[in-house]
């Protein structure tokens, strides 16, 4: 009869075991490495991405801070409208590529909670800005026929929007700025408080 060693047994039994375990241990670590970096990726690309659009909404807040002035003199009748040098609303074109990919990949499910806050609501900003934009735009092709030749109801409606755009560019820069090494400069009304002061 054949005998079975028990010492041999259990030995195999512990070498397959501990093969077994660290194969899936192994799998395991690989698998959270890969995870960690597509958050880390996921990350980088927002943060690249909310820098481009920091850039962008500050030339658009620039030119809005150099008219206002502009607009305010034609409404108290100093200047033309064709003196202001309006070249239309001029919206910032942000991007959200990488942030709507980071949420189709579910990269940012494993991520730290107080870090994705912070993203989510600089995008979060940015979208209520490029609506305030879109908002703009329409009522002022309807408002186009009521303005006809009064320079100054344009100058008016077209400072009231230049004021909420700002407010907006504000804050977003502000957000970005939470969670970028980019610093989000002065309010707007300090700014055009020097464009007055300089005028």
């Amino acid at each position: 009869m054949h005998r079975i060693n028990l010492k041999q047994v259990t030995v195999e039994f512990i070498a397959i075991s501990f093969g077994v375990f660290l194969g899936l241990f192994l799998n395991e670590w690989r698998e959270s490495a890969r995870q960690i970096a597509i958050v880390d990726s996921a990350f980088a690309a927002m943060e690249t991405e909310l820098l481009e659009n920091f850039e962008l909404v500050e030339v658009s807040r620039e030119y809005h801070i150099a008219l206002l002035p502009k607009l305010r003199n034609v409404v108290e009748g100093e200047i033309t409208f064709e003196d202001v040098g309006f070249r239309g609303m001029r919206p910032p074109r942000v991007q959200t590529a990488a942030w709507q990919l980071a949420i189709q990949r579910g990269a940012l499910a494993d991520a730290d909670e107080d870090k994705v806050l912070g993203f989510v609501s600089a995008y979060t900003s940015l979208e209520a800005l490029s609506e305030l934009y879109t908002i703009y735009s329409s009522a002022s092709v309807s408002n186009i026929n009521q303005m006809g030749t009064d320079e100054s109801y344009a100058a008016q409606f077209i400072s009231a929007a230049f004021v909420d755009f700002l407010y907006g560019a504000d804050e977003v820069m502000h957000k970005i700025g939470d969670v970028t090494p980019k610093e989000a400069p002065p309010e707007w009304w300090q700014s055009f408080e020097q464009e007055v002061a300089e005028d």
